[in-house]
């Protein structure tokens, strides 16, 4: 049976991952409330849930706000 991946095929890595509350607060240079808050006021994107339990958010949903520090 052969893999849905190939070693020959590139994976980006980077647009799976997905960023923890502190991870998110570093890149962001905001404490974890303020985090909250901004998500809170829509100024940041919602995290991904799943079964009701927060589990981050994208690394690409966040670049457009990192950059902007």
């Amino acid at each position: 049976m052969k893999d849905s991946l190939s070693l020959n095929q590139p994976v980006n890595l980077e647009l799976k991952k997905l960023v923890s509350l502190t991870e998110a607060s570093q890149l962001l240079k905001h404490h974890r409330s303020t985090v909250h808050r901004k998500v809170k006021a829509k100024k940041l994107p919602r995290p991904i849930t799943k079964n009701n339990r927060t589990i981050g958010w994208r690394l690409e949903d966040l670049k457009p706000f990192i950059k902007q520090q």
